[in-house]
């Protein structure tokens, strides 16, 4: 790997400004659970005004590489979206700060670490011990963690009713590994100028292929078996400083009433729109401010039920 490339990664997983509020108004709490004879930790966030008698949505919110479950949490301020559509979020911790998606590098690959056995477990595990409604369970993250959400939808179709992935997308080759996916709701947000995990696809920053965000959303296009034509939206540009703009591809029309959705972003790079900057624009590129990342993500997924 390039030295540059390394450091880019590190200060991506271990950085975290708090330049904008980022903790909720509900209650978090951190937990251990063994899966495979591995040690793994979590933080489990409850909405303002929890209810321990009513059923809630569960979220999984996933790190980066290099990053953790308490870092994701606050650059994505993913708290806020947590309490106003009143969702119970899950701050998981890669192993070795990484998930074996279906790329299966790093760390966590290297081990021989089974991280769908992990999130089987986990979601058991939580469901035992909070009002978890099963039929509305999603996965989001970033980077890898965007990567290992789309693994979810793969491999756990059965458990996950949506997923979106922010700077992270799917491995190469999908008819390999996901063709036997039930339909389910996917959104892609990708900056087009990233540096480390390229719109298009191809090597990113961590020595890893990636398929990249038009062929993903095509891959589940197909996959989801959407019969309408694509519609194609060009947003009013609401931050004209910021230095972005915003296209979203939407699919609308497909098997058990699921969404594909793409949102383009010409010019940004590997940040979470919205989120808490991990650091400055000449590291990581432009951050977009025309859309709240974590609001529009929570709105997206919960349009979605397992049928």
């Amino acid at each position: 790997m390039k030295k540059s490339a390394l450091i880019l990664l590190i200060i991506l997983g271990l950085t975290s400004s708090c330049k904008k509020e980022w903790d909720g108004n509900g209650e978090e709490e951190k937990s251990k659970i063994t899966v495979d004879g591995f040690k793994r930790t979590y933080r489990v966030y409850t909405p303002e005004n929890y209810d321990p008698s009513k059923s809630y949505p569960l979220v999984f919110v996933l790190h980066g590489r290099f990053g953790n479950g308490k870092n994701v949490d606050k650059f994505t301020i993913f708290d806020h979206a947590a309490d106003a559509h009143e969702m119970i979020a899950v701050y998981p911790d890669g192993y070795k700060r990484s998930w074996v998606d279906d790329r299966n590098h790093g760390p966590a690959a290297d081990k021989g670490v089974n991280d769908i056995n992990f999130f089987n477990a986990l979601l058991d595990q939580l469901i035992a011990d909070y009002p978890v409604d099963e039929n509305r369970v999603y996965s989001c993250g970033m980077s890898n963690g965007g990567f290992m959400s789309m693994a979810l939808a793969c491999h756990m179709s059965d458990r996950i009713a949506a997923v979106a992935g922010v700077t992270g997308n799917m491995a190469p080759n999908p008819d390999s590994y996901c063709s036997s996916a039930a339909p389910t709701g996917v959104l892609l947000i990708g900056g087009v100028a990233d540096e480390t995990s390229p719109y298009y696809g191809g090597s990113i920053a961590d020595e890893s292929e990636a398929l990249g965000f038009p062929a993903s959303f095509d891959f589940w296009v197909n996959q989801n078996n959407c019969i309408d034509a694509v519609q194609d939206s060009v947003w009013a540009d609401m931050v004209p400083d910021d230095g972005t703009s915003v296209i979203t591809h939407s699919h609308t029309n497909c098997d058990s009433s699921v969404q594909t959705v793409l949102y383009e972003i010409q010019g940004m790079g590997h940040t979470w729109p919205s989120g808490n900057r991990a650091f400055k624009e000449r590291t990581t590129g432009k951050q977009s401010l025309e859309i709240n990342a974590s609001m529009v993500i929570a709105e997206f997924l919960l349009q979605h039920t397992l049928d």
